[in-house]
């Protein structure tokens, strides 16, 4: 994982010259604990001159702009409402099952989760 971590750092240090928005987008968790995303295009998307990656709380929702907890109205042409993914899902087109023939997609999330830990 340390080699697919540095090589995604090394591809974000290419994909986007802006230290500030670099930041913001550098995750605060090891690569692989949430979904990843393969595109040689959304970096350099968020670079643009029209394009402002907002991370500060969404207090209301306008009919054309946002406001966020500080005040600030920004007008929007899209609102990207990313709250992430079913990680069971991904595994969907594979049937797997275990002892006593008890499939994957079968059981319940008290009985089985997918986590990633901290080395």
């Amino acid at each position: 994982m340390k080699l697919l971590e540095k090589s995604a750092r090394k591809h974000l240090v290419k994909s986007v010259p802006d230290p500030v928005l670099r930041e913001k987008l550098t995750p605060n968790f090891l690569i692989g604990c949430k979904r990843i995303l393969i595109s040689n295009d959304y970096l350099p998307s968020l670079c643009r001159s029209n394009v402002e990656l907002v991370t500060d709380a969404i207090a209301q929702v306008r009919e054309r702009s946002i406001v966020t907890a500080d005040g600030t109205e920004r007008p929007v042409d899209a609102l990207v409402y990313a709250t992430g993914f079913r990680t069971t899902d991904l595994l969907s087109p594979v049937r797997f099952v275990g002892r006593g023939g008890i499939a994957l997609d079968g059981v319940t999330p008290r009985r089985f989760s997918i986590s990633a830990r901290k080395a």
